[in-house]
């Protein structure tokens, strides 16, 4: 950081350019994200990649991710939904053919577990419609239960 200060006030060469990564570690049982500071640049013999955590107050590049397999959790959300497709109907005045599911960040821990709320979204029906302004005002409380050996499913 000083070396830039000093470049970029005129009383320095130019410091050595580093790159920022950030990397998902998804197919672990707790799948994390890990930054990583790479250089100097242009990669050579000297360069290296380590884990950067100097923007963190956590002292850990590590970063837990509680939706690694968000396709598969939104699939499992739609399945859960449309089985009271006509309490929905009834409520929203759509099937379930005229709405989407959207997780709601962030996600939290209740019980030792993650814990998400799945919104309901109107399809646009038009050009004119932008589905973010379309909030349909209910919600799914999604809270996997305690999981077994067996099994996973979801309260």
């Amino acid at each position: 950081m000083q070396d830039t200060i000093a470049y970029l006030s005129g009383n320095a060469s130019e410091p050595d350019r580093y790159a920022y990564a950030s990397i998902m570690f998804n197919a672990f049982e707790e799948p994390y994200l890990e930054d990583y500071i790479i250089g100097p640049l242009p990669i050579n013999e000297n360069s290296t990649a380590s884990a950067y955590s100097f923007h963190t107050t956590a002292g850990s590049s590590r970063i837990r991710n509680f939706d690694a397999d968000e396709d598969l959790t939104s699939e499992a959300f739609l399945a859960e939904a449309q089985k009271v497709d006509d309490i929905v109907e009834d409520l929203l005045g759509a099937k379930s053919a005229q709405w989407d599911l959207w997780g709601i960040d962030p996600l939290w821990h209740e019980d030792g577990r993650v814990v998400s709320w799945v919104g309901f979204w109107g399809r646009p029906t038009s050009v004119f419609d932008g589905q973010t302004l379309l909030p349909q005002g209910l919600y799914l409380k999604v809270r996997p239960s305690r999981p077994s050996r067996q099994s996973r499913s979801c309260d």
